[in-house]
């Protein structure tokens, strides 16, 4: 039983990274996607590994937050975005890269 499940977790590990995988080529492009994965592979090689992606999806929100701005529409992203106006502002004047 024991065999099965481990055998289950792979599989869906190698599922999540491959979507992993395809939102990092959709985000940047596949070389910069492929140079991610080559150095997490680097880094961790064997090691079981936990990551947080909250911290990833709220640099990629907040980017997409900043390049959908045109100067005035700070209500229509906190809608769309589910954050209160003050949020956005502070994401769309912020220096975080």
């Amino acid at each position: 039983m024991e065999g099965k499940r481990l055998n289950r977790t792979k599989t869906e590990c190698w599922e999540k990274l491959d979507r992993l995988y395809s939102q990092f080529v959709f985000e940047y492009d596949e070389r910069e996607a492929g140079r991610i994965f080559e150095i997490i592979m680097q880094e961790f090689g064997d090691a079981r590994v936990t990551i947080s992606f909250a911290y990833y999806k709220r640099k990629v929100r907040n980017r997409q937050i900043r390049n959908s701005f045109r100067g005035g529409n700070y209500e229509e992203l906190a809608i769309h975005y589910c954050l209160t106006i003050q949020q956005i502002r502070n994401i769309v004047h912020s220096d975080e890269d």
